[in-house]
Parts: C-alpha cells; structure tokens; sequence
C-alpha cells in the first residue's frame, strides 16, 4: 500500500473510531449512527426516513442475527471510500444530493 493510501486508511480508521460502540471498536451501533446523523444535520434519526438512507449509503448491511443495523469498520471505509470522501461533515453534501435524487424519483 502507498503512504498515500495508508494515510487514507488511517484518517478512515480514526473517523469510524470517532463513532464505534465503546464495547466493540470494530461496530458502529445506533448511538454511533445517532452521532453521525447529527453531524450531516438529521436531528431525529428515529423518525427521519434520511436517517435509514445514511445507514445504506453507508453500507449498514450487517446480516449478523444478534447485531442488525450496525455499521462494521470494512463496511464504513468501504462505502467512504466509494463515496471518496474522508469525513462525516464532507460526506453529507453528497448524502443531500443523493437524497434529492431519492426525493425526486421515490416520492412524485
């Protein structure tokens, strides 16, 4: 791996660690996602159908029976490597975009 991309995976890890539950470094469990959602400005992820559209994009598809919707560390860096984006704050003007796109085809 370059050092360019090893700083990439680096700046990722430290940004998953910012929201992973204080039990398993490895997960990011609701109180993590409620955590992201405020940052990119959803303010109440239980009833905000944006909250379920975040956890997609960011790749929330844990078939594990006793963890369903957390978001594992590979899933996460995957997704905001796809999205090439290296923070929550940067990744919410294309999670808005993305979700005008979803309001436009979904909802008229």
């Amino acid at each position: 791996m370059s050092s360019k991309g090893k700083k990439e995976e680096d700046k990722l890890n430290a940004l998953f660690n910012e929201f992973t539950d204080e039990d398993d470094s490895e997960v990011i469990t609701s109180e993590g996602i409620e955590k992201i959602c405020n940052q990119v400005g959803i303010s109440d992820s239980s009833e905000d159908v944006r909250a379920l559209v975040l956890c997609w994009k960011l790749g929330a598809y844990s078939q594990e029976p006793f963890r369903p919707g957390c978001i594992k560390r590979t899933e996460f860096c995957g997704a905001m490597k796809t999205m090439r984006k290296d923070s929550v704050k940067v990744s919410s003007v294309l999670f808005c975009s993305f979700f005008r796109l979803f309001l436009f085809l979904f909802m008229w």
